[in-house]
């Protein structure tokens, strides 16, 4: 549980916005990918639907298979279009 605090903690201290415009999206799919694994299950769509439009504009598909192993992708009402 030390672990997870301590993770949590420095990833609480990420700020996109630092990020120069041709990078912030490159690093926000991995940056969501990870805070889905530190929010409620309720609010995980919303990251998910995120995710999605980030790899549908970057072209980055291979984050795609990534995407699957979250059972919370699959739900209809966060599809995009």
């Amino acid at each position: 549980m030390q672990n997870f605090n301590l993770c949590y903690q420095y990833f609480t201290n990420i700020n996109l916005n630092h990020l120069s415009v041709g990078w912030q999206k490159y690093y926000a799919i991995p940056y969501y990918f990870v805070l889905l694994h530190f929010v409620e299950v309720d609010k995980k769509a919303k990251f998910i639907k995120k995710i999605k439009h980030l790899i549908e504009e970057t072209h980055f598909s291979y984050y795609s298979l990534l995407l699957k192993s979250f059972p919370e992708a699959s739900f209809p009402e966060i599809i995009y279009s």
